[in-house]
């Protein structure tokens, strides 16, 4: 099996494990505790990956990458075969899902930073390059689908025990297509320093300057801050949906294993759309602010028309048009946001300019997350107000006349 194809189906199945595990997860949480600030407390987990990053992208350049990713498979398949025997003997396993977030938030942040940059090892020119990118951006387009999917076939099942060990059996599968995967040390990836301070204080220097750099970039001034209020407001709705749709479900228990495939399927599809039509949509970039008020209409559509409507059935319509409408906008207004950055940035100064703007971006999830557990009661009206902070920012968006003269 070539390398590229044993790199592809671990990364694929695992990372369809780990979605379905989320979703599952979180919907269990949800379900039986009724509790937010535990909902809160998993979600938040995800924030230790985003500290640890800068670390492991500085392990992942001074150790073999192949070793990395076997290893971390390998512990990851071993944590959730614990966490099986775990659901196993215990009734309340609560407190063991949070730990188990935890363990693989830390070990993330040393395996996303080598399979991200491994491909070009196994590459012999730059046209395999561009192929395997491709294998490997399809393969984590797929899982989200996939992943969704599982997750929402394990909500049906209910029973936690079924759950686990089926997510348990993929990720052993995915450890076990790596285990034989090897690719040889460049002579510069040859030149390993266990020495090498992982984040020295010239480091950490190095960072602040960097992000106050890239922050005093024209575009990155104006667009940001709107940004970064449009996705904390975003997450928190995002981590109230599942107590939120746990009480406005009652017989269609799935409702958001449902609303992360349609978020999911929606991109899918407008990346295949967009592959065919990208140059007409890049032409009308003077729309993302109209995007972003359109995706912020199907944030704020949904619990409005929930106070309105109290039929299960026209409900569940109600979100799937609902997330349909965020998913397509969400992904014409982030697919105008990059390519005004890579087209208005220096190249030279893209990678690190990206690197922090994910990296900003990645920390409001949690953020949020922790935030959402100081709400106690989660209703149509409490929803719907966080929705309409999406919709009163993109509101003032269209007055800033700064933002129509990058999006000329």
């Amino acid at each position: 099996m070539r390398k590229i194809w044993k790199l592809v189906l671990n990364d694929f199945i695992s990372s369809s494990a780990i979605q379905a595990f989320n979703i599952y997860t979180i919907w269990y949480i949800a379900q039986i505790t009724k509790d937010q600030k535990v909902v809160a407390l998993f979600g938040s987990m995800g924030i230790i990956n985003i500290l640890l990053s800068p670390i492991g992208g500085v392990f992942a350049d001074s150790h073999p990458k192949d070793q990395i990713i076997k290893t971390v498979s390998f512990i990851r398949s071993i944590l959730f075969c614990l966490f099986f025997i775990i659901v196993l003997f215990q009734k309340d396993f609560r407190y063991a899902i949070i730990l188990l977030a935890f363990m693989l938030s830390i070990i993330s942040s040393f395996y996303t930073p080598a399979i991200e940059s491994i491909v070009p090892n196994i590459s012999a020119d730059e046209k395999e390059l561009f192929t395997n990118n491709t294998y490997i951006n399809t393969a984590n387009q797929l899982s989200s689908i996939i992943g969704a999917g599982i997750g929402g076939i394990l909500v049906i099942i209910i029973n936690p025990s079924l759950a686990y060990l089926l997510i348990t059996v993929l990720m052993s599968i995915s450890a076990l297509f790596i285990m034989s995967f090897t690719t040889y040390m460049t002579k510069d990836s040859s030149k390993t320093n266990s020495h090498i301070p992982i984040l020295s204080r010239k480091s950490v220097k190095k960072i602040i300057h960097n992000t106050k750099a890239v922050c005093s970039f024209p575009i990155i001034k104006v667009l940001l801050p709107y940004a970064c209020l449009i996705n904390l407001s975003f997450w928190l709705y995002y981590y109230l949906m599942p107590i939120y749709l746990s009480n406005q479900f009652t017989k269609y228990k799935f409702a958001y294993s449902l609303q992360e495939f349609i978020i999911a399927f929606s991109a899918f599809i407008c990346g295949l759309i967009l592959s065919k039509f990208s140059d007409y949509f890049l032409k009308k970039s003077y729309l993302y602010v109209f995007y972003l008020f359109m995706q912020s209409i199907g944030i704020v559509l949904m619990p409005l028309l929930f106070m309105l409507f109290t039929n299960e059935l026209v409900k569940l319509v109600i979100l799937i048009i609902a997330w349909f409408l965020y998913g397509i906008f969400n992904f014409l207004s982030g697919l105008i946001f990059i390519t005004k950055i890579q087209q208005l940035v220096d190249n030279s100064r893209l990678g690190i300019t990206f690197g922090i703007i994910f990296s900003i971006f990645g920390a409001l999830g949690p953020i949020s997350a922790g935030l959402s557990g100081f709400i106690s009661q989660i209703t149509s009206g409490i929803v719907f107000s966080i929705g309409s902070i999406m919709l009163l920012i993109t509101i003032i968006m269209f007055f800033d006349k700064r933002i129509y003269k990058f999006l000329q």
